[in-house]
């Protein structure tokens, strides 16, 4: 593969195949400008890591089109092999959780040409036992399994609502977890339906961080832990900023260690990860050079 300006990375069978339909439109963009561009469609789990270690330093720029999943392991590959190389996301995928948390732009010209032309910034993300990255969020328990689980077919038909749809067939096997945990110092103990690590202000859609005061260069990851299933009135109440200490916990941390009663799994970034009966997560503060407006 030859050096040359742009890299695009294509996932085409992200969200309802999306990417496929952006990817002359993408081009367009490119030929416009009269740039270089070297283009790669993954076709299997590990091609979008694989390729962006292997050749994303030789590019001046890296575009990554596709779902959250897609850009978790641009950025891995990246991390991996110790490559700065700014990074565009057009985000094609069913959730775009990490999206809508930048406020990148909904319409595709628009995403199209922050990706090509718009200003990197510094991007902090999580690193799980020193050998697993996480640009968005680390997480464990009740439907943390639900981006991987849910079938891709479903997933194309439906859009976001079949993760919905998948959760609630399973609502009723829902068990707490015992674990304990340090951040940055601070003990916690007891029993969780749910567990996250996240530096992102949405996660799987449902829960709304948006008034939290998240900041994606501030050096800090965010902790939120679900005591028990919340009620509607807790999940609005946490969308506006406010933090039900009856039913969740919330804290930010630099460095967080889990200790849990047995091998429990987790996802990061909506892909299977463990199980782990212990967990290290810390922040790799500006780690990633990400496209995306002002934060």
């Amino acid at each position: 593969m030859e050096s040359g300006r742009y890299l695009l990375i294509v996932n085409p069978a992200a969200g309802h195949r999306g990417a496929k339909r952006a990817l002359y439109p993408l081009l367009r963009r490119l030929c416009q400008g009269e740039e270089a561009a070297t283009v790669y469609a993954t076709s299997a789990p590990g091609e979008a890591r694989r390729v962006a270690g292997k050749y994303g330093a030789h590019f001046s720029r890296l575009i990554c089109c596709g779902g959250d999943g897609t850009l978790s392991e641009v950025l891995g590959g990246l991390l991996e092999a110790g490559a700065r190389t700014p990074v565009g996301y057009v985000p094609m995928g069913t959730t775009n959780d990490l999206a809508h948390s930048l406020g990148l732009p909904r319409r595709l010209s628009r995403a199209i040409d922050l990706a090509v032309s718009g200003a990197p910034q510094g991007y902090d993300v999580g690193l799980v036992n020193e050998t697993r990255m996480f640009d968005y969020v680390a997480c464990f328990g009740a439907f943390a399994d639900t981006s991987y689980a849910t079938p891709q077919g479903l997933k194309n038909a439906l859009g976001w609502p079949a993760y919905l749809l998948f959760g609630l067939t399973r609502v009723f096997a829902l068990k707490p977890l015992r674990l304990a945990l340090l951040a940055d110092g601070r003990r916690i103990e007891g029993d969780f339906y749910f567990g996250s690590v996240s530096n992102s202000r949405r996660i799987a859609g449902l829960i709304d961080l948006r008034q939290a005061g998240v900041c994606f260069d501030d050096g800090l990851l965010e902790l939120l832990l679900i005591r028990r299933p919340p009620s509607a009135q807790a999940l609005r109440a946490l969308a506006h900023g406010h933090i039900d200490e009856h039913s969740f916990v919330f804290l930010r941390a630099r460095e967080l260690t889990f200790r849990f009663a047995a091998p429990t799994p987790w996802t990061l970034d909506g892909e299977r990860a463990g199980p782990f009966a212990q967990a290290r997560v810390r922040c790799l503060p500006r780690a990633m050079r990400l496209v995306a407006p002002a934060f």
